[in-house]
């Protein structure tokens, strides 16, 4: 008989819209509490401000290029940004609207 091990980790499968919107929302949400302007990030990361704005209204994707340089400049990690893992403050927020 096989023996199976427990899985020490667990996959979240959402589809590519709702994995979008969430990058978007962090995205905006990064930039927000970095206190900069769309034009201010796109002039840093190397890209138009109209570039920008329709990465963070979800009408473009991000290279790997742009996302580690956006990373850099906001102070957040690339997982952060596209990840559908809620954080502990996201938790505790959503905790307390109940």
């Amino acid at each position: 008989m096989d023996t199976f091990l427990p899985v020490k980790y667990y996959i979240v499968i959402f589809d590519k819209k709702e994995a979008l919107k969430l990058f978007c929302d962090r995205l905006k949400t990064a930039r927000i509490n970095a206190k900069m302007s769309q034009r201010e990030v796109a002039e840093k990361i190397g890209i138009s401000q109209t570039s920008y704005s329709f990465l963070e209204s979800g009408l473009r994707e991000p290279s790997m290029l742009y996302l580690r340089r956006i990373a850099a400049l906001l102070n957040v990690s690339i997982d952060w940004l596209c990840d559908n893992h809620p954080d502990e403050e996201e938790l505790a927020l959503a905790g307390n609207k109940k």
